[in-house]
């Protein structure tokens, strides 16, 4: 058999293979083994909390609190996918992501008050904190000290 004889046999086989290249590609879980796959669920899931951080920031700089159905509506993400991908990247929830955010914004505004009739009140109203005395508690727990406290500091 001649090399022009073997030419169309070549040709078929490289058809053939591309085509199952092309095929396999459309189905991801065929193509990568579990450790592949998982990396490539980490980097969606990664990119997926990187977008929806994006979002609540430049919500939050026009002091507007999205709720996690805004931000999912805008990453275009279901809920639960977007549950997930936090606790797989953050290692906490959507929403305690948000709220410690808020948390980090008050204490934020507490440290470098803008007048002196400022309030820990009016700056937790601001950032949407409705029960002072859970708010109060949550900012003891995570900064160590009272909100009153970081605003008296920041006057003196």
């Amino acid at each position: 058999m001649s090399s022009d004889d073997r030419q169309p046999e070549q040709q078929k086989h490289l058809n053939t293979s591309v085509m199952e290249h092309v095929l396999l590609s459309l189905d991801s879980s065929l193509l990568f083994d579990g450790q592949e796959t998982d990396v490539v669920a980490r980097r969606r899931a990664a990119k997926s909390v990187r977008l929806a951080i994006d979002y609540i920031h430049a919500k939050l700089d026009s002091h507007i609190c999205p709720t996690i159905i805004d931000i999912c509506k805008d990453v275009c993400i279901s809920q639960r996918n977007l549950q997930y991908h936090f606790k797989k990247v953050m290692g906490i929830t959507p929403n305690a992501y948000l709220y410690r955010l808020r948390l980090n914004r008050v204490r934020s505004q507490l440290l470098r008050p803008t007048d002196i009739n400022m309030t820990v009140t009016q700056v937790a109203s601001d950032w949407h904190f409705w029960h002072l005395g859970r708010f109060s508690n949550d900012y003891l727990q995570l900064f160590g000290e009272l909100p009153s406290a970081t605003l008296r500091r920041a006057f003196n």
